[in-house]
């Protein structure tokens, strides 16, 4: 006698089972803002040892300064992809402060990195555990961070700059930052 067609069908609920698991997961929108970017919340409070010098940076330096924080790391190959539109931003906006956090690396890789990649960062911080990560939300690397003046989180990018969000987003986000009277 044939087991009975729930049994028989099994393997395909299963398929189906991880077919809507994968749907899920590749289909949530990387460039939903963060909650605290909708409430224009303020940065959260770090303190991170400079790459290049015994420094603490603090979000003191962020204050005044329309500013962009981006976590990278050495390991991540969206960061490569990426770079190339920080360096453009860098170019384009001196005056804008640009904070790197290097995320769960080494001091050595994280050099490394910016000496193969070139440094558009303003200040590059270490972050060698990810606790200050957790702070501002992070699920992953890169993630960017728009700071207004007033050390207020503007907008949240939870994925690489790509072309079409330095163009779409960050460039006018930037613009409208910049051209606000403090």
């Amino acid at each position: 006698m044939p087991p009975p067609l729930f049994y028989r069908l099994l393997p395909v609920y299963g398929i189906l089972f991880l077919a809507l698991v994968f749907a899920y997961a590749f289909t949530d929108e990387p460039t939903v803002p963060s909650p605290m970017a909708t409430t224009h919340a303020p940065a959260p409070k770090w303190y991170l040892v400079r790459l290049d010098k015994p420094e603490t940076l603090s979000p003191e330096v962020l204050h005044g300064r329309v500013s962009v924080v981006n976590f990278f790391a050495s390991w991540c190959l969206p960061c490569v992809a990426e770079h190339p539109h920080i360096t453009a931003l860098a170019e384009h906006y001196p005056q804008v402060l640009r904070v790197g956090i290097a995320y769960k690396d080494s001091p050595q890789d994280a050099q490394r990195w910016l000496d193969t990649h070139s440094n558009p960062y303003t200040f590059v911080a270490l972050d060698p555990v990810g606790r200050n990560a957790l702070q501002w939300g992070v699920s992953g690397v890169p993630e960017t961070f728009l700071i207004d003046t007033q050390g207020r989180i503007r907008y949240h990018l939870r994925a690489p700059i790509d072309p079409v969000t330095l163009t779409e987003s960050l460039v006018p986000l930037l613009e409208g930052l910049l051209a606000e009277k403090p």
